[in-house]
């Protein structure tokens, strides 16, 4: 597994597409045919991954959208961001 860190860029793969279903986002992943759903702190994440926003910012963001520390929200995004590469949704620019 690829190591993630603070200046980490992530991309969705293009064979997945997503919408935002009331406080909830779900993704598609057409290879599979594997559906997921997030919650909505996930999909706050989900959302800026996009091959620009560093992994580091993506956190402090959520950090300050959900008023949580900083050290919980990078902890929180790099455990999801692992699980995204794990079943190949993202890739690592």
């Amino acid at each position: 597994m690829s190591v993630i860190e603070k200046d980490t860029l992530l991309k969705r793969r293009e064979n997945v597409p997503f919408k935002k279903m009331g406080v909830d986002l779900v993704i598609l992943d057409l290879h599979t045919g594997d559906y997921f759903s997030l919650n909505d702190a996930a999909g706050f994440i989900w959302e800026r991954i996009n091959g620009k926003n560093l992994l580091g910012s993506i956190a402090l963001k959520l950090a300050r959208a959900y008023g949580i520390s900083q050290e919980r929200a990078l902890k929180d995004t790099f455990e999801f961001a692992k699980l995204l590469i794990r079943d190949n949704l993202v890739r690592i620019t």
